[in-house]
C-alpha cells in the first residue's frame, strides 16, 4: 500500500508543476523517472503546455 500512496504522491507532485507551469522540472523528471506511466505522464503535460522548455523536450523525443 506504500507503493501506491507513493505514485499517488509523485501523481500530485507533477500536477502541481503542471498547474503552476514549471516546465522546467516536468522535464527534469520526465528524463530521470524510470516509471513509465509517470513518465507518460510528464510528457502529456508537457506537450499541453505550449513552453519552449516543453517543446524542446518533445522535440528531442521525436528525433530518438
Amino acid at each position: 500500500m506504500l507503493k501506491k500512496t507513493d505514485h499517488g504522491l509523485k501523481e500530485e507532485v507533477l500536477n502541481s508543476y503542471f498547474i503552476s507551469g514549471n516546465a522546467k522540472a516536468l522535464v527534469a523528471i520526465a528524463n530521470r523517472k524510470k516509471d513509465p506511466s509517470l513518465k507518460k505522464e510528464a510528457v502529456q503535460k508537457l506537450s499541453l503546455m505550449g513552453s519552449k522548455e516543453g517543446n524542446d523536450y518533445l522535440m528531442e523525443l521525436l528525433e530518438k
